[in-house]
């Protein structure tokens, strides 16, 4: 059984270097949020998003804590639902957007578009559009 064919962006800059970039979705970026940034070089959203990242975790313990102390009141289900309901959306901007964000870089870094194609991987994707993957 042949492997999912997915659909790529192909970059290649004049020094010989290319890149593909999945369209569409982003795993890593959902699952990993802030982390996913920080190891993926895009430094200022890293600095921005993990202490907010952090900073809602805390506020998540500190109403557990509450609601195992005095049992679930309103109050603290409502803020409890905020925090969660945070949490989701930041990771569904991360999913939607960090595909978007490695296309962008490639072009701020001075690489070309050189086209769109179905394959099963990166290193596929750069072959089919006949440049030199280092």
């Amino acid at each position: 059984m042949g492997e999912k064919l997915r659909e790529f962006n192909v970059y290649s800059n004049s020094k010989g270097s290319s890149g593909a970039v999945k369209n569409g979705w982003c795993w890593p970026a959902f699952f990993f949020g802030s982390f996913w940034s920080l190891f993926s070089g895009f430094l200022i959203a890293a600095l921005f998003m993990l202490p907010l990242e952090f900073i809602l975790n805390f506020a998540a313990g500190v109403v557990s804590d509450e609601q195992r102390r005095y049992g679930p009141e309103d109050a603290t289900r409502v803020i409890g639902g905020a925090i969660a309901l945070a949490f989701i959306i930041i990771r569904l901007i991360y999913g939607a957007q960090g595909n978007k964000w490695r296309r962008a870089r490639y072009l701020r870094r001075g690489f070309e578009f050189r086209g769109t194609v179905r394959a099963a991987n990166k290193a596929d994707a750069v072959r089919q559009c006949g440049v030199e993957n280092t």
